[in-house]
C-alpha cells in the first residue's frame, strides 16, 4: 500500500518527493528512460538548438554593432553533440535523484490498472492507497497516406544533418519554434496550417508581427492547407496538399499537436473515464476514481513544464490532506521560443470581452526605442490590459527581446493583484528591456 506514481517526469518527480517527505511509501513507475519529455526531448534540448541558431544569426548581424565578423561556419554535428551533453545524463541523474529520496522506489517498466486500487507493473500486482497518472504525451498520429515518412519533434531535435528544406505540419508552438530555428540556419521552411490562424493561444496582433518577421526570414506559411499524402522522391519527399502545388522537401515534420500517453493503462479497470482522448479530472485534479489523480500532459489542461510540477505537488497534497485548494492557472506565464520571444500571462482581449470586463489597453510598438536598438536583437511590441476602474493587471502580451524573462515580472504582479500604478512606481535598472515597463502602465 502507499502511493504509486506513473511517470518520472516533472509532475511525477514532484509528487513523489512531496508524498515521500510526508513519510509515505512511494513507487515510481516509468517505461524508461526516466526524466520526462521536457528534459529528454522537449524544452531543454530545444533551447540548446534555439540558442545555437540565434547566436548564428547574431554573428551574421555583427555589422550592426560595428564589428567586421567573418561568415560564421555552422558545424551541425557539434551543435547536436552539445545538446547530447545535456540530455544523455538525464536518465541516470533521475535514477540517482529517486534513489536518494527516502521511501521511494523506482521501477522501470510498463504499468496498467487491474482494479480500482491495483496496478500491475510488469506483471506484478500492487495495491495502492493513492495514485498519480503523470505519463506525459506523444505526437498526435496523422493518418494520411505515407504517414510513415513523418518525423516527430524528438527526431527533429536529433537531426544528424540539416536538410535543405522542411515541411512542418502544424501551426502551434512546436511548429513555430522549430520552423524558425531551422529557417535561421538557412533551411527553407514551409508551415502547413490546417486553419487560418497561427498560435491561437497568443495575442493576434503580436502573432501578426511574428508572422511578418518570420516571412522576412524566409519561412512560408500555407494557411487552410492540409497534407493529403507523402511520397518519396530521389532527393527527399513530395508532399501532396489539398490546395496549391505539391511541395518538394527533404524532411517532413509532424508538429500537429500532442495527445496524452494513456492508451495502454487499462483505465476502464480502475473506473477512470476519458473525454476527447484526455483524462477527465475535476478542479482538484482527481479523476473519476476518487483515489487516482492526474497531472501534466496526461490530462493536458495546460501542457507546460512549470504547470506539470505544480500539478504534481498539488495532487500529492490532495492525497495527503484532502482537496484543500483547486488548481489555479490564472497567472501562469508562457513563452514561445522564437526570435525575439513571444510571451503572455493572463487574459487575451477576446477573453476579457467575453467575460464582460471593462479594461484599458496599453499598446506600444518599440522598434525604434533606444533600449532595444542598443542590443539590436529584434523588434519590440507589447500589449498590456488593465481593469478599467481598479487598474489591476489583467493580461500582458510581449513580443520583444527577453520577453520570456520579462513576462515573469508581469506574472508576479498579476498573482499578487498589483496595479498599473504599482508597476509605474517601481524603479527599474536602466538601460535594460525591463525599463520599458515604465511605458506600459
Amino acid at each position: 500500500m502507499g502511493f504509486v506514481v506513473l511517470g518520472a517526469g516533472s509532475a511525477g518527480l514532484e509528487a513523489a518527493r512531496t508524498v515521500a517527505e510526508a513519510g509515505k511509501q512511494v513507487i515510481v513507475v516509468d517505461p524508461g528512460p526516466p526524466g520526462g519529455l521536457s528534459s529528454l526531448a522537449g524544452c531543454d534540448p530545444k533551447k540548446v538548438l534555439v540558442r545555437a541558431s540565434t547566436i548564428y544569426q547574431r554573428c551574421r548581424e555583427a555589422d550592426l554593432h560595428g564589428l567586421a565578423a567573418a561568415q560564421p561556419e555552422l558545424t551541425w554535428s557539434r551543435v547536436i553533440s552539445r545538446k547530447h551533453g545535456f540530455t544523455d545524463p538525464v536518465p541516470e541523474q533521475t535514477r540517482k535523484l529517486l534513489a536518494a529520496m527516502p521511501n521511494v522506489e523506482l521501477r522501470e517498466g510498463y504499468a496498467r490498472f487491474t482494479a480500482p486500487n491495483v496496478v500491475s507493473i510488469q506483471g506484478q500486482e500492487i495495491s495502492f492507497d493513492g495514485a498519480l497518472i503523470a505519463t506525459g504525451s506523444h505526437p498526435r498520429p496523422l493518418t494520411l497516406q505515407g504517414f510513415e515518412h513523418l518525423k516527430t519533434s524528438a527526431d527533429a531535435l536529433d537531426l544528424r544533418q540539416l536538410p535543405e528544406s522542411i515541411a512542418v505540419i502544424g501551426g502551434g508552438v512546436v511548429a513555430m519554434e522549430l520552423g524558425q530555428l531551422f529557417a535561421r540556419l538557412g533551411v527553407r521552411v514551409h508551415l502547413l496550417i490546417r486553419g487560418n490562424a497561427l498560435l491561437t493561444a497568443m495575442d493576434a496582433d503580436l502573432v501578426y508581427r511574428l508572422l511578418a518577421d518570420s516571412d522576412a526570414l524566409g519561412m512560408r506559411f500555407h494557411f487552410e492547407t492540409e497534407a493529403t499524402s507523402i511520397e518519396t522522391v530521389p532527393d527527399g519527399y513530395r508532399v501532396i496538399v489539398n490546395r496549391g502545388e505539391p511541395l518538394r522537401v527533404g524532411y517532413v515534420l509532424n508538429a500537429a499537436g500532442r495527445i496524452p500517453s494513456i492508451e495502454n493503462l487499462a483505465l476502464e479497470a480502475a473506473g477512470i473515464e476519458t473525454e476527447d482522448s484526455r483524462l477527465k479530472v475535476d478542479d482538484y485534479l482527481c479523476t473519476t476514481n476518487a483515489c487516482v489523480w492526474a497531472a501534466g500532459d496526461a490530462h493536458g489542461r495546460m501542457p507546460l513544464t512549470s504547470v506539470s510540477g505544480y500539478e504534481g505537488r498539488l495532487a500529492a497534497d490532495h492525497f495527503l490532506h484532502g482537496p484543500r485548494s483547486s488548481a489555479d492557472y490564472s497567472s501562469v506565464p508562457m513563452a514561445v521560443s522564437t526570435d525575439p520571444p513571444l510571451a503572455k500571462v493572463g487574459l487575451l482581449e477576446t477573453e476579457a470581452n467575453r467575460l464582460g470586463i471593462a479594461y484599458d489597453t496599453v499598446f506600444q510598438v518599440m522598434d525604434d526605442w533606444r533600449l532595444l536598438r542598443i542590443e539590436a536583437e529584434g523588434p519590440g511590441t507589447a500589449k498590456v490590459l488593465y481593469e478599467k476602474h481598479s487598474g489591476r493587471l489583467l493580461g500582458a502580451h510581449l513580443y520583444m527581446p527577453h520577453a520570456d524573462n520579462l513576462i515573469n515580472l508581469f506574472a508576479l504582479a498579476q498573482r499578487h493583484g498589483l496595479t498599473r500604478y504599482d508597476l509605474g512606481e517601481m524603479l527599474y535598472v536602466y538601460p535594460t528591456p525591463t525599463y520599458t515597463i515604465r511605458s506600459l502602465v
